[in-house]
């Protein structure tokens, strides 16, 4: 998927080279928001199918998959329609990629703050043990 990413994102930078000072590459934006989906997706298909699924929501890796399934779930379409959503006179398009931001950061931190807990009680766990 890297290197899919990677030839993507070649090609979008060559075929709109005139616009990339400018503009935001919307080709490598979408496709790699589906890799992303499609690694997230995997991911948690992992988590499912391991023993590990009753403290699965006290790991980092699932608050970040989980917030970055979630952002680009709602942002991909967002990006797809941007001019049809930016050029009207709603603020849709603004308001929707902010909930996502707010969204995607908050998951994130709860996995810093949950990891960090985790983290303290197994350091004095092992230090009650010695």
């Amino acid at each position: 998927m890297l290197i899919l990413c990677i030839v993507v994102s070649f090609s979008d930078l060559l075929i709109s080279w005139d616009v990339f000072i400018s503009q935001n590459l919307m080709t490598t934006r979408i496709v790699g928001g589906f890799l992303i989906l499609i690694s997230a997706s995997i991911y948690l298909m992992e988590v499912l199918k391991s023993d590990k699924l009753l403290t699965f929501h006290k790991s980092l890796p699932f608050w970040i998959t989980f917030g970055a399934l979630i952002f680009y779930l709602t942002t991909i379409p967002i990006f797809i329609f941007k001019d049809y959503l930016y050029n009207s006179k709603s603020y849709a398009y603004t308001i929707i990629l902010n909930i996502s931001n707010y969204f995607l950061y908050s998951c994130f931190i709860i996995g810093f703050i949950l990891n960090a807990i985790e983290y303290n009680k197994n350091k004095r766990d092992i230090k009650l043990k010695t």
